[in-house]
């Protein structure tokens, strides 16, 4: 069975990057907010010392930011970039699912789940050159 997706199936339009970069965004935006409001309970608890929590307090800050440069990378015409986003989205729903269940984790699951259903879409052939 082939499984690959043929190129006339493809969307190539600018659209699809656009919409791509926003759900980037806004996945980025989600955790941070996630970083901050975990940053302010444990400042309140007074945890400062447990390494568990703040490495993936770390990890939190570190997606933020690394969802943020994958949408900024998908503008370029390489397929490494596809291959650092894709890496970037399965880490992020792996930590989506290991993480404590609270507000944002479904929030951010759902839409990197959408990342990847539409990422395969995306023809770096066709992306203009920014």
């Amino acid at each position: 069975m082939d499984f690959t997706v043929s190129r006339s199936s493809r969307i190539t339009s600018l659209r699809l990057l656009q919409a791509l970069q926003v759900l980037f965004g806004l996945n980025a935006l989600l955790w941070l907010a996630s970083y901050l409001a975990r940053l302010a309970q444990l400042r309140q608890a007074g945890v400062t010392d447990s390494i568990a929590t703040l490495v993936i307090t770390g990890l939190m800050g570190g997606s933020a930011i690394a969802m943020l440069l994958a949408g900024l990378c998908l503008s370029r015409r390489c397929k490494v970039y596809l291959y650092f986003t894709a890496g970037v989205v399965l880490t992020n729903i792996m930590l989506a699912v290991i993480d404590q269940v609270g507000l944002f984790n479904p929030l951010t699951l759902l839409i990197d789940v959408m990342i990847l259903a539409l990422l395969p879409m995306l023809d770096s052939e066709d992306i203009p050159v920014s």
